[in-house]
């Protein structure tokens, strides 16, 4: 495409001089433009000087495999405060599970390559979860044989990592009896290149964040100023925390904005949502469950 626009600009060359700069300058930009957009997309491979992600993670499971298992990715900036708080509320929630976060900062490669480094680290550990999912159990894990309910989380741009693991796993494990496959994303970042940024009902996540899980959800508002974070998910329940009565007694963390009270208010309601819940949610409950339905919280 960049190089169609180059040569039409080269062949107005012989229009008025205003002509060739304004069409000349508008080739450079498009040129520019679909390059970072290509940049950002593409499936680069992940820094090999950070290691191996699966190794990264293997050392925070527990050495026979659980019936319940919570994965956590942070944001760009790694674990805080607020995470801390939403991996505290899903141990209390879920006392039988395993919950683990995972720093995964070290792949990240700078914030054009967050939200394709994210995806390429997810789907790597979705497959790498599957197989360790589907080998026979031995040992202490022989009573369940096999995990029963995997449990995604994602914060910010860790959402495109936690959605791209459900996918593999997804693909990758365990017939006949696959675990249920729960996804849950706090303020998601939904773009997967400049397009999802300029057009946001058109994001990647915006449109197909959570079609691989057995219940999607995510939590947002609708006012912060990180982009592509503040429309509802069509393949998830939104719960639109714009207006929660909490929030005037929130308090951003240093150099943070309001892109984090999503983060915070599941960290403090996550055991009355997991509860609601039940241990296996799925979106045929009721209306207020379906994929793309809208939850506002007072």
């Amino acid at each position: 495409a960049s190089w169609l626009l180059l040569a039409c600009a080269g062949r107005l060359v012989t229009g008025s001089p205003r002509r060739v700069i304004l069409t000349g300058g508008a080739a450079v930009v498009a040129t520019g433009v679909l390059g970072l957009e290509a940049y950002m997309r593409a499936p680069l491979p992940l820094p090999s000087s950070a290691g191996d992600p699966w190794a990264a993670l293997e050392r925070l499971l527990p050495p026979s495999r659980p019936e319940s298992l919570v994965l956590v990715f942070p944001g760009l900036a790694g674990p805080d405060a607020n995470s801390a708080a939403v991996v505290a509320g899903l141990r209390r929630a879920r006392k039988r599970s395993v919950v683990v976060e995972l720093d995964w900062r070290p792949w990240v490669g700078g914030e054009l390559r967050g939200a394709g480094n994210g995806r390429a680290l997810g789907a790597q550990l979705g497959r790498r979860l599957a197989a360790w999912a589907s080998e026979p159990a031995t040992g202490s894990s022989a009573s369940s044989g096999f995990i029963r309910n995997l449990h995604f989380v994602g914060i910010s741009v860790g959402s495109q990592a936690a959605d791209a693991a459900c996918n593999a796993f997804a693909d990758g494990c365990c017939e006949p009896r696959p675990p249920h496959r729960q996804l849950t994303l706090l303020d998601p970042f939904t773009a997967s290149g400049l397009v999802g940024l300029v057009v946001a009902p058109r994001a990647f996540g915006v449109l197909r964040f959570g079609e691989h899980a057995d219940y999607a959800e995510a939590v947002l508002n609708r006012d912060d100023p990180v982009p592509s974070t503040n429309l509802p998910l069509r393949r998830a329940v939104t719960y639109d925390v714009t207006r929660a009565a909490a929030r005037a007694n929130f308090t951003p963390l240093p150099q943070d904005s309001l892109h984090s009270w999503p983060v915070a208010w599941y960290g403090a309601n996550a055991e009355a949502l997991l509860a609601r819940a039940g241990p296996a949610p799925s979106h045929s409950v009721d209306r207020t469950r379906e994929r793309g339905a809208v939850v506002l919280v007072p």
